[in-house]
């Protein structure tokens, strides 16, 4: 028989602060339902996914642990003892992730490109000023491009500069770029909508890669008047770029993302191409 599990003795133990402490770093100090940090004072919570009461035997289990912000660690004790244990836990919980998509599964926003954080958000209205599209792969320039070209008043709206801004992180570096993703779209999607209104600028320039002809057509018709750049330049000159600017980690991944560019890549002519002389920095 599985001895009771006697609370009063276990939280305090050195056993479960020292497995409490490994569950943290394994989920890096992020709530595993949305996202949040919790590397604050008395911001944490380790649950035990399985009730330490039910399951004793589980109860310095790691793979039975997950990290928690307090929102959540507040629901997940309300659903433990609910008439049905067995019912999916996560299901319940409210709120949404670390940018801005509802748990919920059925919310509206978690229809594709509804959300804070869709790469093609089907809620932008047109803007009020000019928006200028400047599209390539990997290497190809873009910023350099849009630095040649945007004007003092302008808003440029770079997807790297914006993660790199919300994690302090250097744009050039080789870290991981995957949690800050999410987060980095919304906050992009947060300013193009916000130039539907009167702003303080003249124009924006908004660096996107869009291989593809009908992304780069539903960009215009979403924002409204602006030119439309592309910056077709051969794989062989953005390798060469990527080999000289990027730390050697980067280079594999980038490779891969030009490649991929080219063989999505579609010309249309509304577009203006820009060619690889006007884009050297």
């Amino acid at each position: 028989m599985t001895a009771a599990f006697d609370a009063a003795s276990f939280y305090p133990s050195r056993a479960w602060k020292q497995l409490r402490l490994l569950a943290l770093k394994r989920d890096h100090w992020r709530c595993t339902v949305c996202g949040v940090h919790v590397g604050g004072k008395a911001k944490a919570s380790v649950d035990h996914i399985l009730p330490a009461r039910q399951r004793p035997d589980l109860a310095m289990s790691l793979s039975n642990l997950r990290t928690l912000c307090r929102l959540h660690d507040n629901q997940s004790h309300r659903e433990k003892w609910r008439s049905d244990p067995n019912a999916p836990r996560e299901a319940r919980f409210t709120g949404c992730t670390a940018d801005g998509t509802p748990l919920d599964p059925g919310h509206h926003w978690r229809e594709p490109n509804t959300a804070p954080s869709a790469p093609h958000p089907s809620w932008l209205r047109p803007s009020l000023i000019p928006v200028h599209l400047v599209n390539g792969p990997p290497g190809c320039g873009k910023s350099t491009f849009v630095r040649q070209h945007a004007g003092p008043g302008d808003l440029v709206l770079d997807l790297d500069v914006i993660m790199a801004a919300l994690s302090r992180q250097p744009s050039h570096a080789a870290w991981d770029r995957k949690p800050w993703l999410g987060p980095a779209l919304a906050r992009r999607n947060a300013l193009l909508a916000s130039l539907s209104r009167p702003s303080r600028w003249n124009a924006a320039w908004l660096i996107v890669g869009e291989p593809e002809a009908t992304w780069r057509r539903w960009w215009r018709k979403s924002l409204g008047p602006g030119m439309t750049y592309v910056l077709p330049v051969p794989i062989e000159v953005c390798v060469e770029r990527i080999e000289n600017d990027r730390p050697h980690a980067m280079v594999a991944e980038h490779y891969a993302a030009v490649r991929k560019w080219w063989n999505l890549y579609d010309a249309d002519g509304d577009d203006t191409e820009v060619g690889p002389e006007y884009c050297v920095g």
